[in-house]
C-alpha cells in the first residue's frame, strides 16, 4: 500500500508537469502569433496614442492567455490598450504602467500565485480596484470628477476599504462645498460595476 501510494504520487507530479510543460507550449504558441499580430499595428497605435489620436486606436486586445504556470506571464505593453491607457496616464503626469497578461486562471489562483504572476515583491503591492457608488449623489453620472455618483477605488488586497475616510476624503475634496449628509458610499452592483 506504501509503495503503491508513492508510485501514485510520482504520477501525479510527471502529470503535473506535464500539464505544465504543454500550458506553457500553448502559451509560447500563442505569444510568437501575438508578437506577430502586434509587431504589424503597435507601431501606428503608439503614434496615434503619442498625438492623443485615442479614437483611432483599437481597443481590443488578443485574448486571455491559456492556463499555465506564473512563468507564462508576459509584459504586454504592446496592446493597444495598454498604449491608450499610457498616452493617457502619462498625458495626466504620471509614470507609465506595466502590462502584465497573466494565465487564465489568475483569478482562481491564490495571492503567492499572483505575486509571481507579475513579479511583485510581496502580496502588499498588489491591488484591487472596487467600484463604489455614492448613493446619496444627485448626479447620474460621472461628470463632476468631485461629486461623482460612482468612483473606482484601489485597495491593497492586504488593506481593508474604509468607507468613511472615503466619504470624509470626498468631503474634503468638495472643500466644503457639499454637505457631509451628501456622501453615503457602498460597494456598486454587479451590473453598474461592469458597465463601468
Amino acid at each position: 500500500a506504501a509503495a503503491a501510494a508513492v508510485v501514485q504520487t510520482r504520477v501525479e507530479r510527471v502529470a503535473s508537469r506535464q500539464g505544465a510543460t504543454l500550458a506553457s507550449i500553448a502559451a509560447l504558441e500563442f505569444l510568437s502569433s501575438l508578437s506577430l499580430n502586434d509587431r504589424a499595428g503597435a507601431g501606428a497605435a503608439a503614434a496615434a496614442a503619442a498625438a492623443g489620436n485615442t479614437a483611432s486606436v483599437p481597443t481590443v486586445c488578443p485574448g486571455p492567455l491559456p492556463s499555465g504556470p506564473p512563468e507564462t506571464s508576459v509584459h504586454d505593453e504592446g496592446c493597444s490598450t495598454a498604449l491608450r491607457i499610457n498616452a493617457y496616464i502619462t498625458a495626466q503626469g504620471a509614470a507609465p504602467s506595466a502590462f502584465i497578461r497573466v494565465p487564465a486562471q489568475y483569478y482562481d489562483e491564490d495571492l503567492p500565485f499572483r505575486v509571481a504572476c507579475l513579479q511583485a515583491s510581496s502580496v502588499d503591492h498588489l491591488c484591487k480596484s472596487i467600484t463604489m457608488e455614492n448613493t446619496k449623489s444627485t448626479a447620474a453620472d460621472c461628470s463632476v470628477k468631485t461629486n461623482s455618483r460612482w468612483y473606482i477605488v484601489v485597495v491593497q488586497y492586504t488593506a481593508r476599504l474604509n468607507q468613511q475616510k472615503l466619504e470624509r476624503f470626498l468631503y474634503d475634496l468638495n472643500q466644503g462645498k457639499v454637505v457631509k449628509k451628501a456622501f453615503h458610499m457602498r460597494l456598486a452592483n454587479e451590473e453598474d460595476s461592469e458597465r463601468l
